[in-house]
């Protein structure tokens, strides 16, 4: 949305006072946002998961989320993007137990040798957890989660010439 809500001249209230004027204010330019009745109706994949662990935020291809977005305002960027590649078995590593409460153990696959960072990031891409081993293929990391809030946090392994994400709930 380009306009920010506002105040109606001279007043404490807002300006839209009716659930029928704010869908006509969302729908118009230059917002051109829409509302939906239900969560259902966004249509993604899988949002609260198997009794709320693993959830899947993608949009169906059916999704009104699928086309129309525009990611373009100065306040959006730069939009960082971390990808989950858990099918790389040249340079694997495994994260366990998973859920996780107090420690979290990081072994190390094939391809791994040398200076690593391990990494915890949250879901906005910020690091909670970082710290340098000296490691060589099936390598063990052992790793303090104990301060993390329950939740979903991304696992970064890298080194000089790879690097490798997956996911760790934290209960």
């Amino acid at each position: 949305m380009t306009n920010d809500f506002v105040l109606a001249s001279s007043s404490d209230t807002l300006c839209i006072t009716s659930e029928s004027a704010l869908r006509t204010w969302m729908l118009a330019a230059p917002q051109n946002a829409d509302t939906l009745a239900t969560s259902n109706d966004a249509s993604l994949v899988n949002p609260f998961g198997n009794n709320n662990i693993n959830p899947d935020f993608r949009p169906q291809s059916v999704s009104p989320a699928t086309s129309g977005a525009l990611f373009t305002n100065a306040k959006l960027l730069p939009i960082s993007t971390v990808s989950i590649d858990e099918s790389n078995t040249t340079a694997a590593i495994a994260v366990y137990p998973n859920p996780a409460s107090d420690n979290v153990t990081i072994t190390l696959g094939k391809g791994w040798n040398g200076e690593m960072t391990v990494q915890i990031l949250d879901l906005n891409g910020r690091t909670v957890v970082s710290n340098n081993h000296i490691a060589t293929e099936n390598s063990v990391i052992n790793t303090d989660i104990s301060n993390l809030v329950s939740g979903i946090y991304l696992v970064r392994i890298s080194n000089a010439t790879a690097s490798q994400v997956t996911k760790l709930i934290v209960q």
